[in-house]
């Protein structure tokens, strides 16, 4: 007898070594929640993808190639289930809710770090450009985005977000403590590539858990929202 395997035990089996820790966050289940969790680890998966594959192209070794093959094809696996996720998410019954006070305060929030993110990128650059030390920019940007995981960790309630952010400066600071300025990692600037082939696994392992708290999520918040569905057409 041929056993079928759902996308459901997929999911299930790829993630299944997260620690739980990572997985939870505090905030009350919604459906505007899970649809954020889902962007949030889309966005990682993209983001840490094309920057590791940049890096792995930049390096242009035999082995760089062949381990921009494998990033390409994790990338895409992730991507198609944080699709699939998405896609689950929006078919839930019922129309969505308008915002809470409590969610327009946590977006206000967000739009804050973002703001003050890209600030930095843009003050922490044009010094690197001035003083004419452009390998600087990287390792730097990468502490940059490091650090504004921490108060997203607090505003969304995603204690994830606490080691991630450690993880990402943690590499940055690292590539510029072991390697001299100037070194390479086959034909690219090592400062330029490390902190990518470091951050990426982190950033996937993350949005692993981010999907996944998503679907349990989701999981349990359907038969409430049927439940609600039925007791709305029973009224009418």
């Amino acid at each position: 007898m041929r056993t079928v395997v759902t996308p459901t035990q997929m999911f299930d089996t790829f993630v299944w070594a997260i620690p739980a820790t990572l997985l939870k966050g505090k905030m009350p289940p919604s459906r505007r929640r899970i649809i954020g969790l889902v962007g949030a680890a889309l966005w990682l998966i993209v983001a840490s993808g094309a920057f590791l594959m940049l890096s792995l192209w930049m390096i242009g070794t035999a082995a760089a190639w062949q381990l921009l093959f494998i990033a390409t094809g994790i990338t895409a696996v992730l991507v198609a289930i944080g699709l699939r996720v998405l896609n689950e998410v929006l078919r839930l019954p019922g129309a969505m809710p308008p915002r809470t006070p409590e969610e327009r305060a946590v977006f206000r929030r967000f739009v804050r770090v973002v703001v003050a993110e890209v600030a930095a990128f843009m003050l922490v650059n044009s010094v690197c450009v001035t003083l004419q030390h452009v390998e600087f920019i990287v390792p730097l940007d990468v502490v940059i985005v490091g650090i504004h995981f921490l108060p997203l960790a607090r505003i969304f309630r995603v204690p994830r977000y606490y080691p991630l952010g450690v993880l990402f400066c943690s590499v940055a600071i690292l590539t510029l403590l072991v390697f001299r300025g100037g070194a390479h990692v086959g034909h690219a600037i090592a400062w330029y590539v490390v902190p990518s082939l470091g951050c990426a696994p982190v950033a996937w392992v993350t949005a692993g858990a981010g999907l996944r708290e998503a679907w349990q999520t989701m999981v349990g918040l359907r038969p409430s929202l049927q439940g609600d569905l039925r007791n709305v057409d029973n009224t009418n």
